[in-house]
């Protein structure tokens, strides 16, 4: 592991550790002709970076538990120490936790990016090194179990207001395929929405990936609706929306009370 190589913490996002059989699924070397110094030739094969998905609970369970194994192997941190006692406790516990009214309860996505803040905390605290030190002690273990106690990273696992979406943080639309209409300078995708910069957020379902994700009041569109495997909330209101977002089709130009999968 490139982090015990240079001895110091770097993050390893959850999507880095895909299982064995997504890798055999997926793995497509890539070869390449070296001239070595006594001027034969030589077959090097590049292995790609794999990324797996995240998108939903059950996945980020699954890749947070062998990111730990990981850890655990290369003798970076304890396995008890970073899954079963402190930190991935408390992150998906976050998940199972009742929001109070008028507040969103924490998804996926607010998950991640509170794990990035934990490892930019992480780096702060370890900075001797991640090797065993004299009392036996691995540093990183230490570090993960004085997470649960840090304004840091609990800040990030507090319920959103529903609904609230800040400018800074506000998703931009992608322009529809069909070629959307223009007016006073701005491209028009429908009533109150407007074209922008748009990234994707990196843990978007591969069968979702180019469709829109959010609303044009900035409200984000529920994935799981829109997935075959589909979903059931019993907290669904009027209007259609679930803790997870709006149930409309993510096809552009649609907008319908229908799933992505039946779409004509």
């Amino acid at each position: 592991m490139k982090m015990l190589q240079d001895n110091a913490v770097t993050y390893l996002h959850p999507n880095r550790s895909p299982s064995r059989r997504f890798e055999l699924l997926n793995e497509k070397k890539k070869q390449e002709i070296l001239v070595t110094k006594n001027q034969s030739l030589a077959v090097k094969s590049n292995a790609r970076v794999l990324h797996c998905d995240t998108s939903s609970e059950l996945l980020l369970l699954q890749a947070f538990t062998r990111r730990a194994l990981c850890l655990d192997l290369v003798g970076a941190a304890s396995f008890d120490v970073v899954v079963v006692e402190k930190y991935q406790s408390m992150m998906m516990r976050s998940l199972q936790e009742t929001s109070p009214p008028g507040y969103r309860e924490v998804d996926v996505v607010q998950i991640l990016k509170a794990d990035q803040r934990a490892w930019l905390r992480l780096s702060e605290m370890v900075k001797s090194g991640l090797k065993r030190g004299t009392d036996g002690q691995l540093p990183l273990a230490l570090a993960f179990a004085r997470l649960e106690t840090g304004p840091q990273v609990c800040f990030q696992l507090l319920p959103l207001l529903s609904g609230a979406v800040s400018k800074r943080e506000r998703p931009a639309e992608l322009p529809s395929a069909s070629g959307p209409s223009k007016k006073q300078g701005k491209v028009i995708l429908g009533k109150g929405e407007t074209k922008g910069k748009h990234k994707q957020p990196e843990n978007m379902p591969e069968a979702l990936r180019g469709k829109r994700y959010v609303t044009g009041k900035g409200k984000r569109i529920c994935w799981d609706y829109n997935l075959p495997h589909g979903h059931s909330h019993a907290d669904v209101k009027d209007r259609g929306e679930c803790p997870k977002g709006v149930r409309i089709c993510m096809e552009w130009d649609c907008r319908r009370n229908h799933p992505l999968h039946k779409h004509e």
